[in-house]
């Protein structure tokens, strides 16, 4: 059998697809954006068998938002994660000293992922500067 080693916090595969439709308005505009990515799950060891060894799940996140463009204003109202998912980025373990009722000399370990977990919204605006004609 081969045995296939991969690199620490490396997926095999990330990915994104994005998708922008703009509506002319006269002089303005209202645009649209839609952005998803993937990201597959990764190792963050390349030793398997050692205590902190832990397979990262897959990330997935849907991104959104609705600008109105005014001459050389902009604003835009935004929505990151828009599916309240759970994205696992790393993960600990940490080692637990006995406690009350266990036996002394036993050593628990448990991991303590890191996550980015909630939805983001948001509005921005900006003004763009006037270009000069020399």
């Amino acid at each position: 059998m081969r045995r296939q080693y991969h690199l620490a916090y490396a997926p095999r595969f990330i990915g994104s697809i994005t998708g922008d439709y703009r509506v002319p308005l006269g002089m303005n505009s209202l645009d649209f954006d839609v952005n998803y990515s993937y990201k597959t799950s990764f190792n963050n060891s390349f030793n398997q068998s050692a205590s902190s060894f832990a397979q990262i799940p897959s990330t997935k996140m849907l991104n959104g938002a609705v600008a109105y463009e005014v001459g050389h204003l902009e604003v835009s109202v935004f929505g990151n994660n828009l599916t309240n998912a759970r994205n696992i980025e790393t993960s600990r373990r940490y080692h637990r000293v006995p406690g009350a009722g266990q036996r002394p000399g036993l050593r628990s370990s448990a991991h303590h992922w890191i996550a980015a977990e909630g939805v983001i919204l948001g509005v921005h605006g900006y003004i763009r500067a006037i270009e000069s004609i020399a």
